[in-house]
Order: structure tokens, then sequence, then C-alpha cells
């Protein structure tokens, strides 16, 4: 297990392959997801992909990031002082 081959698929991998496809049609240039951020995405570390990936995945589940599960990150300030 400690030397698992670079060539080894995994699910995370073939959706981040699927997702740089996506970027790729939509805006002319090729996506950069790893299978890694594909496992942080669905584990919670990552609520919010970024927009170039939340329109792919958008456009490849035919529903809305938040319909996917996706939660937006708001950072509130303050003015007051």
């Amino acid at each position: 297990m400690a030397s698992i081959s670079t060539e080894t698929r995994t699910p995370f991998t073939g959706l981040a392959e699927k997702v740089n496809d996506e970027v790729e049609r939509l805006l002319g240039k090729p996506g950069s997801t790893s299978a890694r951020v594909v496992r942080r995405w669905l584990s919670g570390e990552v609520a919010w992909p970024r927009e170039h990936s939340r329109r792919a995945l958008e456009a490849l589940f035919g529903r809305s990031a938040l319909d996917l599960g996706n939660r937006p990150c708001f950072v509130v300030t303050s003015s007051l002082g």
C-alpha cells in the first residue's frame, strides 16, 4: 500500500478529468482540477469550488451548485471600530 503506482485511477480521477474537459469546453482553456481537489469537495473540506469548477459541475450534472450540496463561504467584515 505504501507504493501505490501513479497510474492507479480512482473515481476521483475520473470526475476530475470530466470537470477539466467541461472547463475546456466552457472556457476554451484546459482545466486543472486534480483527484485531490475532487476528494476535498466530496469530503466537505472545500464547500464552494472556484467559479470555473462550479460552472463545469453544474453543466455536467444539470443542477445548480447549491443543489449539488455546495455552500458559499462569506467573509463578514465590520466597519465599526
